[in-house]
């Protein structure tokens, strides 16, 4: 239910805990009339909200379900969360690219640089 605290509804909330931001976002949208790029900063919101609780909050160690729980939710959501919202950038270089793929450029200027020294002698 969307409180002055949680403005999500029910589903979303219940969809971001699964890990399925699409299913979160789908569920704003339904919920009432807002554009999809609000509907993503409500659930970023909502993840930062609670990043934030996790990291203020002090552990319980007697409710050890409770805690395995909220250990699953969190990595559920990091699975399925943007990379700028974990603070990681995405890499440019991936395993199996071919190395030197812009020689060419190299060949080129070089073929010009050539010919031009050739005109001034």
């Amino acid at each position: 239910m969307a409180t002055p605290h949680n403005p999500l509804p029910d589903a979303a909330v219940a969809a971001f805990a699964r890990g399925d931001m699409l299913a979160a976002i789908q569920a704003i949208r339904k919920a009432g009339p807002i554009d999809l790029a609000s509907a993503k900063r409500a659930i970023e919101a909502h993840a930062r909200e609670l990043a934030a609780q996790q990291t203020h909050k002090p552990r319980q160690s007697g409710n050890a379900h409770a805690s395995n729980q909220e250990s699953n939710a969190r990595q559920a959501s990091r699975a399925h969360a943007p990379s700028s919202m974990l603070g990681q950038r995405t890499p440019t270089v991936v395993a199996g690219d071919a190395p030197g793929s812009m020689r060419w450029l190299l060949a080129v200027l070089i073929l010009l640089a050539a010919a031009a020294v050739l005109d001034l002698l």
